[in-house]
């Protein structure tokens, strides 16, 4: 990671979710895609996957996430996505 190489600066978050199949959706980073490292500290980022088609299988997609820094250095992490399927049924009463 970039701070276990004692980088200070930005780092901007991207991910590429059609690489998953995931087609149509997108990715949210929170608080922004944009991060300030301070050398050997942590940062906490979230991220949310958006508008996924109701046609995907429910399954594990692996997606990538990279951070590149201000020289352009890639640093990337791959996590596991868990899309589980859920139905509503509305009934007249």
């Amino acid at each position: 990671s970039p701070a276990d190489t004692g980088y200070t600066g930005q780092l901007t978050l991207s991910t590429n979710i059609a690489s998953t199949g995931l087609n149509g959706a997108t990715a949210e980073f929170s608080p922004s895609e944009t991060i300030d490292v301070v050398s050997a500290s942590w940062q906490e980022v979230e991220f949310r996957i958006k508008s996924i088609s109701a046609s995907k299988l429910a399954g594990i997609y692996p997606l990538e996430i990279t951070a590149t820094d201000e020289t352009g250095n890639k640093y990337t992490l791959t996590v596991n996505l868990s899309l589980e399927k859920t139905s509503v049924q509305w009934r007249e009463i």
